[in-house]
């Protein structure tokens, strides 16, 4: 077997296999080894064909890859936590922006919260609500900010 025939058999079986896998990484080494079949023709040592064929491939693969992100951006990642913003907390123990390391209580659970406001204090067994989210702490806003 020539070493056309076993690159082009290579590059095929890679293009079948993203048929099963679809994420988009087969295809392009698969592309990246049938371009090298080609030059295969034209390229009379077996140690060179490999060294041209990990060029092809690697040059062919990251350009498919940037197109690709083109026109598939991928969407940021949404967690459950997002679903506190805007909720109403018990204040446990103080809470400020300087000290960042006070306690609300949130469905019955603690949380670790600070103020979104640098000049806002929260009091123990005050009501606040859930502004935004950084992290694993929560930040508070007054329930007159809303209204």
């Amino acid at each position: 077997m020539q070493t056309w025939q076993f690159l082009s058999a290579l590059g095929l079986i890679f293009l079948i296999g993203e048929l099963v896998v679809p994420a988009f990484v087969l295809f392009p080494i698969g592309v990246g080894i049938l371009l090298s079949a080609l030059v295969s023709v034209w390229v009379p040592s077996s140690p060179d064909i490999v060294w041209v064929s990990a060029v092809i491939v690697g040059v062919v693969f990251f350009s498919l890859r940037k197109i690709y992100r083109l026109f598939h951006p991928e969407k940021p990642v949404s967690t459950a936590a997002d679903r506190y913003v805007g909720q109403r907390v018990e204040v446990m123990s103080k809470v400020d922006y300087v000290h960042k390391d006070g306690e609300v209580k949130l469905y019955g659970e603690a949380w670790t919260a600070m103020s979104l406001h640098k000049d806002e204090v929260f009091e123990k067994n005050e009501v606040a609500v859930v502004a935004a989210i950084d992290g694993n702490k929560l930040l508070l806003v007054k329930l007159s900010d809303l209204k």
